[in-house]
């Protein structure tokens, strides 16, 4: 066989050009790639990696975040509790200075009553400027929690339909009055869904299962019901119902008179 040959021989047992690989659509990246299926599923596996990769790293992020905030919580509440040990220190300075007797003080020695008068307005204004700074920093921490709670609880609300897919403020409701019942403080489910939104998913749950509860129970109750009535049949006289007496007439008689009969028997016993 030639070269020429080869080729040409090559060339009539090539395939077609309308016979390419069938491609399937993927998305990738937030775009849609034309490719062979075998390079589908390693696509997938690799956007699902980058996904997950991706998730971790938010995470960690928020994990950091909220380690770093709450270290910075404590060195803030470490200083609060600081400055008012200084408030106390000081108040104890000046009720030292209220068991002076100035008038005989400033009698026996005047140069040491003007001093001491002098050090105790110092300790004074010292002891007045720390309480009003501790008193804004009280307010100051308490504006940035409810600040915090409320940022927190509307995280805690975009994240819910992802728990549960029928979530809605009916729902938040019924979960309330439900945990209310279970013994729970709104206060404690609050700061329980606050911290782990988790809580709410099982206290769905656990709603779900005692109203499923209720309703076998309901149920039974009325098949036992319906199991314990009499049996009757339609009979005539306009569809009244009708017994039979457990005398030995055995007429067939409608509920009146059925009544009346054994009510008559029992009399006479």
């Amino acid at each position: 066989m030639t070269i020429e040959n080869g080729a040409s021989a090559a060339n009539d047992t090539a395939l077609p050009d309308d016979c390419d690989p069938e491609l399937v659509e993927v998305v990738y990246d937030g775009k849609n790639y034309q490719v062979p299926p075998e390079l589908k599923d390693a696509l997938l596996r690799q956007a699902d990696y980058t996904r997950k990769t991706q998730e971790v790293a938010q995470t960690r992020r928020a994990l950091e975040a909220a380690q770093a905030g709450h270290q910075q919580d404590i060195a803030n509440t470490r200083a609060h509790m600081q400055d008012a040990a200084r408030i106390v220190a000081l108040n104890d300075q000046l009720a030292q200075f209220g068991q002076v007797d100035w008038r005989a003080l400033q009698a026996q020695d005047p140069s040491r009553a003007q001093a001491l008068y002098q050090q105790f307005q110092q300790i004074k204004v010292l002891r007045d400027r720390a309480a009003r700074a501790w008193l804004q920093n009280e307010q100051d921490q308490a504006s940035h929690s409810q600040r915090a709670t409320a940022r927190r609880a509307q995280e805690v609300n975009a994240h819910m339909p992802r728990l549960i897919a029928e979530w809605s403020p009916e729902l938040d409701a019924m979960l309330g009055a439900y945990g209310t019942e279970q013994g729970l403080s709104p206060n404690e489910m609050a700061q329980a869904a606050l911290q782990n939104p988790i809580f709410l998913k099982l206290l769905h749950k656990a709603h779900q299962f005692d109203e499923a509860a209720k309703t076998r129970q309901a149920k039974q109750t009325f098949d036992a019901a319906q199991g314990a009535r009499p049996v009757t049949r339609v009979g005539g006289g306009g569809g009244t119902a009708s017994r039979r007496t457990i005398d030995a007439s055995g007429d067939a008689l409608s509920a009146e008179e059925w009544v009346k009969r054994e009510r008559e028997r029992m009399r006479k016993r």
